[in-house]
């Protein structure tokens, strides 16, 4: 196990090791921040060392920036669209009711 310990602008911590997961060999990485140390898996699992570090560094900034709630919802919680996605959901929307509009008067 390889622990790394950069600190953040911020002041978080974050760790980076190398697990074997599912036959293969990942990086998993774990941000302590606030006193509280959150370990990230599941999408957040990585190939290679500098792509964790890059991964653990934007979700350490998040926390320290207070956008950890725009980025990301919990688990008891439905997930949320974000960003682009969320502007593409919006016009998809808005299309329908246009064109649905436009069927009712043909």
């Amino acid at each position: 196990m390889v622990i790394l310990k950069p600190k953040t602008p911020g002041g978080a911590i974050i760790e980076v090791w190398e697990q074997r997961y599912n036959f293969r060999q990942v990086w998993i990485f774990a941000i302590a921040s606030n006193k509280v140390r959150r370990r990230f898996v599941g999408s957040n699992y990585c190939d290679t060392k500098h792509s964790a570090i890059c991964k653990a560094r934007i979700r350490a900034k998040w926390l320290d920036d207070g956008t950890w709630d725009d980025h990301y919802t919990t688990d008891n919680q439905m997930h949320k669209p974000i960003g682009a996605y969320n502007n593409a959901m919006k016009r998809i929307e808005e299309n329908d009711i246009h064109n649905g509009m436009m069927n009712l008067f043909q």
